[in-house]
């Protein structure tokens, strides 16, 4: 691994260091002096792009070109003439300002196939490959695309073949991951026909390499991205060092293709390793690698309390000291890195500090990640820190800052008022809550045990958004409303109704038994004991095993309940004895309420003598009670990601047009059901929840 030793240093001091020599190696000269010019401290690669658009930007002939059009004034004619309100606008490349945009005349065209590029098709040396690529209507795959320029003996520069991999990048973007496979092997064909060609000029610089990083990025595939093209971008680069006509340099584009390699496969430790190569490389880091290696700190965190978290479920007294000896010997440790959570802190911290050390705008994407960062590390503090320092900035704040803001305050308590005014200011913001947002808000309600607050977002967000429940999400809102202080009537008719629309919708989530679970043992606390009996028969319907903590349940509703009664007292009993459902110390203690609220019989006396004869075998006196409900503190971007968006461009709705789809769909689409929204399954009688 390159640069290992520099990784035992903070990247802020690397940073520092890296800057200090830059500046010696690079002393100014009289004429920059005299200029006034600030002293270089490092490379900024992207900045000549950014001359350049701005010069082009206040240029002649773009104000030339994006003149406004003529007005009818301005045209010497009065007012309301129909079809001369405004003058006929042609919009001009204003890279290639020449005549031939002028009519291609597709239409006209009998067959398709040799209109592809339009009036371009015998002097394909004036198309820019990257503006066809992002503007063209009816374009052939990359691959075919490709033939087209190479056969046509077309040179193509870094930039075109670029262009063509990205091109093929969208195509994996756009289709589901199972389809990925094959359309991989087309990015890795398309890349080895243009390494091997000579005739026409075919330069495969370092963007190319980095769009077939990003490739293996959008396919996850490590083995490739790392060791085959990063490998070979290194090769060259050494290969050029020599020579100036033919340089091969790596630049932040490349580096950033990288880091978005180690984000879509969870490689901390190696982003880590390529960041500071760049630093000390000289290069000024772009926002998007920094925000990049914050996600690579919070995914070292997480993994890292996974693994603390496994030896002290184990063994409970293993203290602190001895959980970071174990988690420093980490696989995902760095060469002379320790991998513990002060490293991982200093290492996050340092890179969000680089933004100002290297004057980086920060934009939303940033703050995101440097929010889901301090989530994972555990400071809720520097995440609503973060939160005011993006509005003070305006920067826009986007839907999983704050996620990640209500995610980071589960254990902090008092923050129903921040809770309630996330979900208020929402609208103003221009964002609309998603199942995402309202299952944190409940698992913070769930961790807090407050059930107030949990209704009362329940009934003014929730029940207004029109958002279909999802399992996790009903589960975490009935679990703030049963262990919360004071259950009241109300929360259990919206836990029902919650249940209800989840029925309706359907899941392919089982959750059934703990949200029943929890949903019998709010119906104790309320004392809803007929309720309750309906609960225990709909699980029993749904093929449900029953435990001893549903039956103690049904016994405490039956206690609270003024509807109760000695009846249902044996009935529940004999439920214990007919399944063999064991019992515990709870039972006897549920049992002795029932029998003062609703009287005794001999057979429940008999029954509450046989749990104290038990208890009184037992090695330790006592058959344990009933286990605490654990929440499952999911993170935002670990739960299951609904399908709602669709990648679609709106230009792919337009090609109907001449003919593309005519061709009708096979047999086997007609009556296929998957992915169908239907709500109940495929045959009839099915439900899921």
């Amino acid at each position: 691994m390159l640069f290992g030793t520099a990784l035992s240093r903070c990247f802020a001091s690397l940073a520092v260091a890296s800057a200090s020599s830059f500046m010696q190696t690079h002393p100014m000269t009289e004429t920059g002096i005299r200029a006034g010019d600030q002293q270089a401290l490092w490379i900024d690669d992207t900045a000549p792009a950014a001359k350049a658009l701005d010069e082009h930007i206040q240029s002649a002939a773009y104000k030339e070109l994006h003149r406004p059009a003529l007005t009818t004034s301005a045209m010497g004619l009065f007012g309301g003439e129909p079809g001369f309100e405004k003058a006929h606008r042609v919009w001009v490349d204003p890279d290639r300002p020449h005549m031939k945009h002028i009519y291609n005349q597709t239409p006209l065209a009998k067959n398709l196939r040799y209109t592809r590029y339009g009036y371009f098709k015998r002097d394909m040396h004036l198309l820019d490959i990257d503006k066809l690529v992002r503007h063209a209507r009816m374009l052939p795959t990359p691959n075919r695309l490709l033939t087209d320029f190479l056969y046509q003996r077309v040179p193509l520069p870094d930039k075109s073949c670029a262009a063509i991999l990205r091109y093929q990048k969208d195509q994996l973007t756009l289709v589901a991951d199972w389809q990925r496979v094959a359309s991989f092997q087309c990015a890795e064909e398309i890349f080895e026909r243009m390494v091997v060609t000579n005739i026409p000029p075919v330069d495969v610089g370092p963007e190319t390499h980095a769009e077939m990083i990003r490739c293996c990025a959008v396919c996850r595939e490590w083995e490739k991205g790392w060791g085959v093209y990063l490998q070979r971008a290194r090769e060259m680069e050494a290969d050029a060092a020599g020579d100036a006509a033919n340089a091969f340099t790596l630049t932040t584009y490349f580096y950033d293709a990288v880091l978005e390699l180690c984000v879509a496969c969870q490689k901390p430790s190696h982003g880590m390793a390529i960041m500071a190569e760049v630093i000390q490389r000289h290069l000024r880091p772009r926002p998007s690698m920094l925000a990049k290696t914050m996600l690579l700190v919070s995914m070292a965190a997480e993994e890292l309390q996974k693994t603390s978290a496994t030896p002290s479920t184990s063994a409970c007294s293993e203290t602190t000291e001895a959980a970071s000896a174990s988690s420093s010997a980490l696989p995902e440790a760095l060469d002379g890195v320790p991998a513990t959570w002060e490293a991982y802190t200093a290492r996050g911290l340092d890179t969000w500090s680089l933004f100002d050390f290297y004057s980086l705008k920060r934009n939303s994407e940033c703050v995101e990640a440097y929010m889901r960062m301090c989530s994972m590390l555990n400071m809720p503090t520097l995440v609503l820190e973060a939160l005011s320092f993006a509005e003070g900035a305006q920067i826009r704040v986007s839907l999983e800052c704050y996620q990640w803001a209500l995610y980071s305050i589960r254990h902090v308590p008092g923050m129903g008022d921040f809770i309630i005014d996330v979900f208020g200011q929402l609208s103003q913001r221009g964002l609309t809550a998603d199942y995402l947002l309202f299952t944190t808000a409940f698992l913070d309600c769930a961790t807090q045990a407050d059930g107030e607050l949990a209704l009362a977002v329940y009934e003014q967000f929730f029940v207004h958004s029109g958002i279909n429940p999802t399992p996790e999400m009903t589960l975490l809102f009935l679990q703030a409303c049963a262990t919360c202080d004071k259950p009241t009537v109300q929360m259990y008719t919206s836990c029902e109704a919650m249940m209800q629309r989840l029925e309706e919708v359907g899941s392919i989530v089982d959750s059934i038994l703990p949200i029943y679970d929890q949903c019998i043992e709010l119906a104790a606390h309320v004392g809803a004991v007929s309720s309750a009996f309906a609960k225990v028969k709909k699980l029993v319907s749904f093929g449900k095993p029953l435990t001893t903590r549903i039956l103690n349940s049904l016994l405490l509703a039956n206690a609270q309940s003024a509807e109760g009664s000695l009846s249902m007292t044996s009935d529940v009993l004999r439920l214990y004895s007919l399944l063999g459902i064991p019992f515990n110390d709870d039972t006897l203690t549920c049992l002795r309420m029932c029998q003062e609220a609703h009287g005794t019989s001999t057979e429940v006396d008999s029954f509450a003598a046989t749990i104290e004869a038990a208890q009184a075998a037992a090695p330790s006196g006592a058959l344990g009670e009933d286990a605490e409900t654990m929440i499952a503190e999911t993170p935002p971007h670990r739960l299951r990601q609904l399908k709602t968006e669709w990648h679609l461009r709106p230009r792919d709705t337009v090609l109907r047009r001449f003919g593309q789809h005519t061709k009708p769909k096979g047999r086997e689409d007609v009556g296929s059901m998957l992915g169908s929204t239907v709500p109940f399954g495929r045959s009839p009688g099915e439900r899921a929840v």
